[in-house]
């Protein structure tokens, strides 16, 4: 959804910089988050959002 700022350079740059991981989620990233949602292992998580976003909402 990003790829289109993160042309822009100085917008990628700041976006990163704000990120306390250091760089932006990657599909993989999602996809796995996904695929544990998905899973045996998670059935006894309901009703919340699990965020893949580097710690940003966190800062």
């Amino acid at each position: 959804m990003v790829k289109k700022f993160f042309k822009d350079k100085k917008f990628k740059k700041e976006a990163i910089r704000n990120i306390p991981l250091g760089k932006a989620a990657t599909v993989s990233d999602v996809a796995t988050a996904v695929a544990f949602l998905a899973a045996e292992s998670s059935s006894m998580i309901t009703g919340t959002s699990l965020l893949v976003d580097g710690g940003w909402t966190a800062k």
